[in-house]
């Protein structure tokens, strides 16, 4: 079964500002960027180029520029809708404006049509695009001398000692070690520490060398970092401590994903038990979601978890709409609490009640899931992380 989707091509432009990013507010309808066309520059530059990115989450655009635009850049954004888009809520951010043309409408079929190569799209969630460069940097030149923009200035703590890094979000965690390791060796009062024998904790968490900055939740340009020195000398139990952090993080990760997969399954049931009209005192209780217990969670067991729900939730909004209807009329019951009138709506009003207690904990859990877009998914998929606590921060003595 194919489902008919809407194209739409918006005309912006971001003027020269300080922000490196800026919110907009989305349609409903839409679900993504066109993965065929996200994102193209049409006009302007930056001073040594960059790239334009935008992040879709929920209803709203995370639109951000890495690099130094001295002038107004233009850009066309392409994306995907599920049916047409009546209006548009205006942006509140002044760096951000919608072109003259505004919004261009393509409709087309999804890709499940065989149909012309170029209008077999997918949907994706994140995209970028590259901006040239208004000054063209000479080969030969050293890294070293190059300019950098948008930089970061991150916080090194490594105990009393206070250590500030400058380096791009687009950079990873090995990159920020590299540069720790230098500014360490130059600084009154640092030792030098090696790469490879640091050990970065941000937000409770070992930040893993591949990771990007950007993507690391919660890390921006204010962020503290708190430095570990590992000695070499025994190599294996470094190794050991670092599996240990790993483990940890798995099984947190696991534990929370079988939770909630253990909500979904309570969830379905109640919402099924309403459809047959079950008595909510005969249906099922679980305490083991439905299904082996995943203990390497991965990106596409949160879409099959995702699916699910969906689907629950389809069938769960006709129950609700007949509760819905049961309420408004609100009918005179017998008195004989036997009687089938009076059992029906019983069981209707409670098996409603019940899935919302079920959901309530589920949709808590799940908006706590974090996908880690900047990774390459490789042979075995994305692994799923979660938000990690805000550390707390100690109480001031009066």
């Amino acid at each position: 079964m194919s489902t008919k989707w809407m194209k739409y091509e918006i005309d912006a432009e971001i003027s020269k500002s300080n922000v490196s990013s800026v919110d907009i507010n989305l349609p409903d309808m839409i679900i993504g960027f066109s993965k065929a066309h996200a994102i193209e520059v049409t006009d302007g530059k930056a001073k040594y180029g960059g790239k334009i990115w935008a992040r879709k989450s929920d209803k709203v655009l995370k639109l951000g520029i890495d690099g130094q635009n001295e002038q107004t850049i233009e850009f066309k954004l392409t994306f995907i809708a599920t049916g047409m888009i009546n209006e548009w809520t205006a942006s509140n951010d002044q760096n951000v404006k919608f072109g003259s043309s505004f919004m261009t409408t393509l409709a087309y079929h999804n890709r499940n049509i065989k149909q012309d190569s170029a209008q077999n799209d997918e949907v994706v969630q994140y995209a970028e695009a590259t901006i040239p460069a208004e000054i063209s940097v000479p080969l030969n030149r050293p890294d070293a001398a190059m300019e950098t923009d948008n930089e970061w200035n991150v916080r090194i703590k490594w105990g009393e000692l206070l250590l500030i890094v400058k380096i791009s979000p687009a950079e990873k965690v090995d990159e920020l070690k590299k540069r720790i390791e230098a500014q360490s060796r130059n600084t009154d009062h640092w030792t030098e520490v090696k790469a490879e024998n640091q050990r970065l904790i941000f937000n409770g968490r070992v930040l893993q060398n591949i990771e990007i900055l950007r993507s690391v939740q919660h890390f921006n340009s204010e962020s503290v970092v708190q430095l570990q020195k590992m000695t070499t000398v025994p190599q294996g139990a470094n190794q050991a401590e670092d599996r240990i952090q790993h483990a940890a993080e798995l099984n947190q990760i696991a534990t929370q994903f079988n939770q909630t997969r253990i909500y979904q399954r309570n969830f379905d049931g109640c919402v099924r038990a309403a459809q047959r009209n079950i008595d909510p005192n005969q249906r099922g209780r679980f305490n083991q979601p439905n299904g082996e217990i995943i203990t390497d969670p991965k990106v596409t067991d949160l879409g099959e978890l995702t699916e699910n729900m969906a689907n629950t939730m389809m069938l769960w909004s006709h129950q609700l709409e007949e509760l819905g209807q049961l309420l408004q009329d609100d009918p005179e019951l017998p008195y004989d609490r036997t009687a089938p009138e009076y059992q029906q709506a019983r069981r209707l009003i409670q098996n409603n009640f019940d899935a919302c207690r079920y959901i309530s904990p589920q949709l808590s859990q799940f908006a706590k899931f974090v996908i880690p877009l900047g990774r390459n998914p490789g042979t075995n998929g994305r692994p799923l992380k979660i938000v990690q606590p805000r550390p707390r921060q100690p109480q001031q003595q009066q």
